[in-house]
C-alpha cells in the first residue's frame, strides 16, 4: 500500500517495503543527471591519471634506452 508522507507532497511511502518514493519525476531526472555528470567526471579523472602514469612509464623506458646507448 502507498501512503503520502506528511509535510512532503512529492513523497510516498510503500508500507510493504518501507521505501520512500519521490513522485516528482522532474526532480528524479535532475538527480539522475547529476549522478551521470559526477560519474563522467570521476571517469575523466581516472582517464587522466592513467594517461599520466602511461607518460611517466614511457619517459622511464626512454631514459633506460638512452642510458644503455652510452
Amino acid at each position: 500500500m502507498l501512503v503520502k508522507v506528511t509535510d512532503h507532497p512529492n513523497l510516498i511511502k510503500d508500507t510493504d517495503t518501507q521505501a520512500i518514493l519521490n513522485t516528482d519525476l522532474s526532480a528524479v531526472a535532475r538527480h539522475e543527471e547529476r549522478i551521470t555528470k559526477v560519474n563522467k567526471e570521476l571517469q575523466l579523472d581516472s582517464d587522466i591519471q592513467n594517461l599520466k602514469n602511461d607518460v611517466s612509464e614511457i619517459k622511464n623506458m626512454l631514459r633506460e634506452l638512452l642510458g644503455q646507448r652510452k
